[in-house]
């Protein structure tokens, strides 16, 4: 494949929720929180009762079909959706009521559609906000109750309001941006990449604190295969060769946390040289995110123009 021939459809969803109990109160690993609520919410719209384990499942005779299993279940997918929860950027960790937070979901590829939005994940969100709540504490005493206030969508270069609390849906339907005409509106030239959410990558067995702008090409491929659903899908050998133009000049990221023996990092890396072929790639990683974690929000990073 030619990096040219990159392209899939995208949904850049934003949404905002007003705080309607005494507080909500995010540890550092929102993007987890969120995913949690939307799962755990999102399996209540399905026939099967919510305890109901799909390994287990009785009402489907494959569970690897089932929409929620494609969405949660990686493990018992054969074709996972591609998505990407981007986590409230704002450090504080306590809102009161009636303060304003919001995250970004990106449905990428196959589920990148208006109905999955209205089937599942604004019901979702907006019944795990009245119902449940968020963060630490949200089963005591109402805390992190929540209005779902607005749903944004990015349609040409722009967030317009597709969704208001006391109206609803604003719009019956609209179409996904195109990968391909997003990367081609701006041709720049490019020299740093800076993650502005932590990163855990992990190549031949070894975690890599310092990775290099051929790493960062390497971890865009696996997400592009992970969009086609296709483990052999690769880069014409010629271009994937001209990495070795690019030189990566000094890398600066230090350790940000762990999980389960996982070391998370942040920081960024320079470069020069990047051959404007292998763009395409690099901006897929960004919008899709890369390395360990991505449906949380880790590995995301923004490519920086000289």
């Amino acid at each position: 494949m030619y990096p040219e021939q990159i392209d899939f459809p995208f949904l850049r969803l934003l949404f905002e929720c007003r705080v309607s109990g005494p507080l909500i109160y995010f540890t550092s690993r929102r993007g987890e929180t969120l995913k949690g609520l939307i799962s755990r919410e999102m399996k209540k719209l399905f026939p099967c009762s919510p305890n109901l384990k799909c390994d287990n499942c009785s009402m489907l005779e494959d569970p690897a079909d089932c929409e929620y299993v494609r969405f949660f279940r990686f493990d018992l997918s054969r074709n996972p959706f591609t998505y990407v929860i981007v986590p409230p950027m704002n450090p504080r960790s306590v809102y009161h009521e009636n303060d304003k937070f919001s995250f970004e979901v990106r449905l990428i590829g196959e589920c990148a559609s208006f109905e999955y939005l209205v089937k599942y994940l604004a019901p979702a969100i907006e019944q795990g906000g009245l119902l449940s709540g968020i963060g630490t504490w949200y089963k005591e005493k109402h805390f992190g109750r929540f209005n779902l206030s607005s749903i944004y969508a990015w349609q040409n270069q722009a967030w317009e309001t597709i969704f208001q609390e006391d109206s609803g849906f604003l719009l019956e339907s609209f179409y996904p941006e195109s990968f391909q005409k997003q990367c081609f509106s701006n041709v720049a030239e490019y020299s740093k990449i800076r993650f502005y959410t932590p990163f855990c990558l992990k190549r031949n067995k070894k975690i890599l604190s310092e990775p290099t702008i051929e790493d960062i090409l390497y971890f865009s491929l696996m997400r592009l295969r992970s969009i086609y659903n296709d483990n052999a899908l690769k880069i014409t050998d010629e271009i994937y060769q001209s990495i070795g133009q690019c030189k990566t000049t000094t890398c600066q990221c230090e350790r940000t946390g762990s999980k389960k023996d996982t070391n998370y990092f942040i920081g960024e890396i320079n470069f020069e040289n990047l051959p404007q072929k292998l763009v395409p790639l690099l901006k897929l990683g960004s919008l899709s995110h890369i390395g360990k974690g991505t449906t949380q929000g880790y590995g995301g990073f923004f490519i920086v123009q000289q």
